[in-house]
């Protein structure tokens, strides 16, 4: 296995990437540096990494929004507590039966907000399977999660390991008893200013080996952050649409101009994670499904927007966004069904609703079409005091889920609007032969599914 990677070697003439596996070719290697060394170069006025990992150093930079934020914690804890409960009783037996195979499932980064989903998962009553939870931080005060069981409540720790992914040794011992892995430990965007490049390759590159060199079936969870690159950026601030398509399964040849790379450390090193992936598919035939979470957290929106924050999440339904819930039942059936993926990447997002790449036009005349096609969307949500996109500057492939594990998302905008129909429908009854354009042909009673509810809507709790 590789040592672990040392924090000062950014600042010496050292290889970064001496410390991965013996198949990466010298030529990638060199392509591999240069790749870090450049985001290095961008991010100099970063402070330079520290060796004290201790866990109250890290604590500060992972958890801080929920930890110091009860409002914000409780909400998360409910969005989660939901997506629980909704994934679990989705599970037909064939399926649950498929999961209790595996006997025991490794969860990294279950202290974070999906890992620790997946972990109240997999420990729900309906599954009830064995899970060691590993992160770099244990459960704070704020961090205690709560399972239904019947009518009891049960306070449920989702980390049973103090561990950091880029610690070989340690992880080879607590995943010696399990077989398969849910990676989601990563330092993100949040992160960026509070820890050096180095830490970052440490953890989402030489991390991600560590897990691979288990030789496990693993659900790798990426980031559509990857995509945005100065290029894109660029088409973006010049009014056009991005369209970001999903990558082949040999993405290994990456590029090395600045244009075309990832804009930052957390882009870049999870670019080089999805590589090793791919490659440990190539190369040894592992099992592995790497799925990239576009936006998801409670509070993961864009600055510098005066809507408020449920506004805002709609809008990035159209194409930018997926909730908790959906991004949670496709990794568990990503797990289920890993034998379909062969080294393919995936998207996770809220569907387009239209035909991939259409229509054509700028982000202007693609949020014009938008609502002519949904021509009661503004007034639907204009009673909420919500307005609707301007401008739709990028939407994100979601094809390959769909097709790979039949995935289907709850919350799409075309199903948040039906929501919002039918509640308008009770207070002011319609004529069923209006001829407003839904975007849907029958009676879609299964919309309101939960967690899809008004309040949850109303609220962002998605």
């Amino acid at each position: 296995m590789p040592q672990i990677f040392q924090t000062s070697s950014l600042n010496s003439t050292s290889t970064p990437t001496s410390s991965l596996p013996s198949f990466i070719t010298q030529s990638e290697r060199t392509s591999w540096d240069q790749i870090i060394r450049s985001t290095h170069d961008v991010e100099m006025t970063i402070t330079p990494p520290t060796t004290d990992r201790n866990e109250n150093n890290i604590k500060t930079g992972l958890h801080s929004f929920r930890a110091s934020d009860r409002r914000l914690d409780d909400f998360a804890n409910r969005i989660q507590q939901q997506a629980v409960q909704a994934v679990a009783a989705s599970l037909n037996d064939s399926e649950i039966q498929r999961l209790k195979s595996y006997g025991r499932i490794l969860v990294t980064g279950s202290a974070g907000y999906l890992g620790a989903t997946l972990v109240m998962l997999l420990k729900s009553k309906r599954i009830d399977l064995q899970v060691v939870g590993i992160d770099v931080v244990r459960n704070g005060p704020s961090l205690n999660y709560k399972i239904s069981n019947n009518n009891d409540n049960i306070s449920v720790s989702t980390v049973d390991h103090c561990i950091d992914v880029a610690d070989s040794k340690r992880l080879s011992d607590v995943a010696s008893s399990c077989s398969a892995v849910f990676h989601t430990a990563a330092l993100h965007a949040p992160n960026a200013s509070k820890h050096h490049v180095a830490e970052f390759y440490s953890t989402n590159v030489v991390g991600t080996d560590n897990i691979l060199q288990l030789g496990l079936p693993t659900v790798f969870t990426s980031t559509t952050s990857l995509t945005v690159t100065p290029g894109v950026k660029s088409r973006i601030a010049n009014g056009e649409i991005a369209w970001l398509d999903g990558s082949p399964s040999d993405f290994i040849g990456a590029p090395t101009d600045a244009v075309n790379l990832p804009r930052n450390k957390y882009g870049r090193t999870k670019l080089l994670a999805e590589k090793l992936c791919a490659r440990a598919f190539e190369e040894k035939g592992l099992d592995c499904a790497v799925l990239r979470a576009s936006r998801f957290f409670p509070e993961d929106i864009m600055d510098g927007s005066s809507l408020s924050v449920p506004n805002i999440k709609a809008n990035e339904l159209l194409g930018r966004r997926v909730s908790l819930v959906d991004l949670l039942d496709a990794h568990v059936h990503a797990l289920i069904n890993i034998k379909a993926f062969h080294g393919v990447i995936s998207t996770l997002v809220a569907p387009w609703p239209w035909s991939w790449r259409h229509p054509e036009g700028n982000a202007k005349a693609i949020a014009a079409f938008v609502a002519k096609e949904r021509s009661d969307a503004a007034v639907l949500y204009a009673k909420h005091g919500w307005k609707m996109p301007e401008m739709i500057s990028c939407v994100r492939d979601f094809r390959n889920a769909v097709e790979l594990f039949n995935w289907k998302p709850r919350f799409t905008w075309d199903s948040l609007l039906e929501v919002l129909r039918q509640e308008q429908s009770k207070n002011n009854p319609v004529n069923n032969e209006h001829d407003i354009n839904t975007g849907n042909d029958s009676n879609t009673n299964d919309l309101d599914k939960f967690p899809l509810t008004y309040k949850n809507i109303l609220e962002g709790a998605f």
